[in-house]
């Protein structure tokens, strides 16, 4: 009730008042608190054209991926470590299946998965090295990521911190990583027009080429 209660104030509070809320998001630890517990939260949100974000397959496995993209209608996934972890399902059959299924779905709808590498690192213990990290999968596969800290203090990072080691560790090209960081702008969630949005992140993309430009030459 009381996630439906502030879905509720978001959206009174940006239509009455005019405030710029962009989006709805459910964080904190998977384990004991499902996000199925937020159905009619989210739904709400959905109803009302709010953008959503559900950590999911931080801790749990892609069925939590499942449930927030079909239930929650999520339209970015904070970490999605374990989108591609066939070990953590619990059903028994056609594992490979479910999975490809899924992550070709999240592909095609173009869901936004946020890479939180430094965090899975220290909360991930079978994580032993950045390398193996399922971000190298998660290009292999075209998926659309953007890299994200989690949380700056707890994991002591930042976005360039984060950027930098995936440009060190996965052998990212120049327009990898445009791409990359390119599309983490149009998936962004915007608080004016889609035109607007549209006219923001070309202004993105301008000034990316530029520093490209001056840096690289």
């Amino acid at each position: 009730m009381a996630s439906l209660e502030l879905a509720q104030a978001a959206v009174q509070l940006r239509e009455s008042l005019g405030l710029p809320i962009v989006g709805f998001d459910l964080a904190g630890q998977e384990n004991g608190y499902p996000a199925e517990n937020h159905i009619a939260a989210y739904q709400y949100a959905h109803k009302n054209f709010v953008k959503k974000t559900v950590h999911a397959g931080e801790a749990y496995g892609p069925e939590s991926i499942f449930q927030a993209i079909t239930d929650l209608h999520a339209d970015r996934i904070g970490h999605g470590y374990h989108l591609l972890s066939r070990e953590r399902l619990d059903r028994e059959d056609n594992k490979d299946q479910y999975i490809r299924k899924l992550s070709e779905y999240i592909a095609d709808k173009r869901i936004t998965v946020e890479v939180c590498l430094t965090s899975n690192l220290q909360t991930n213990p079978e994580l032993a090295r950045l390398e193996d990290h399922a971000f190298a999968e998660m290009r292999r596969l075209r998926l659309s990521t953007t890299f994200c800290t989690d949380n700056r203090t707890v994991s002591n990072t930042d976005v360039t911190s984060e950027i930098l080691k995936a440009v060190d560790l996965f052998d990212l090209s120049l327009n990898d990583l445009k791409h990359i960081l390119v599309y983490g702008f149009k998936r962004s969630f915007f608080p004016g027009t889609y035109l607007d949005k549209r006219k923001y992140v070309r202004g993105v993309i301008d000034f990316y080429q530029a520093v490209e430009d001056e840096m690289i030459g």
